[in-house]
């Protein structure tokens, strides 16, 4: 009983630490449910040491008709049809500001209302010699679509989750 109270404390302040930051919520055009590829990055700049969040919204578009392609085989051109699948199209593209993310030193620190979260460290790339941010695993940046009953639209929110 003491081995499941110590494990339940350990998973339940794990639980009360972390904290979701709202950076960003917007509405964008309607996407159709289950098309859509959200791209979420941190982004730290050098000069000012200011940290942002690049997001990227694209629609993947699927088209079973009329372009199609088909292998030659025993039964064709009716079997090993293929359906033919178009680039995503970019539905929203932006670079947002995040609040509290600043770069010291070598390190990404977030200032929340928890306190200092580091997030990463600025290093440089061992091929393209390039600034490069390793993230420690503190901090994730995700994305979500949500649908908008109301109008026609969707809403995209990217949250900021520290551990």
């Amino acid at each position: 009983m003491n081995k499941f109270f110590i494990i339940f404390m350990f998973v339940f302040s794990a639980i009360v630490n972390a904290s979701d930051v709202v950076v960003l919520e917007e509405t964008i055009p309607s996407i159709r449910s289950g098309h859509e590829l959200i791209n979420t990055s941190l982004y730290m700049n050098l000069k000012t040491g200011e940290g942002f969040a690049k997001t990227m919204v694209a629609e993947d578009e699927y088209y079973p008709y009329p372009n199609r392609w088909c292998q030659n085989g025993p039964n064709w051109p009716y079997a090993n049809c293929f359906p033919s699948q178009r680039p995503p199209r970019i539905v929203f593209s932006k670079t947002t500001k995040i609040e509290g993310l600043t770069l010291v030193d070598d390190k990404a620190i977030f200032n929340g209302a928890e306190g200092e979260v580091i997030c990463g460290t600025m290093g440089v790339s061992r091929i393209f010699k390039i600034p490069t941010l390793y993230l420690s695993g503190n901090c994730e940046l995700s994305g979500e679509v949500k649908r908008d009953v109301n109008s026609n639209n969707s809403i995209l929110v990217v949250t900021l989750k520290t551990k």
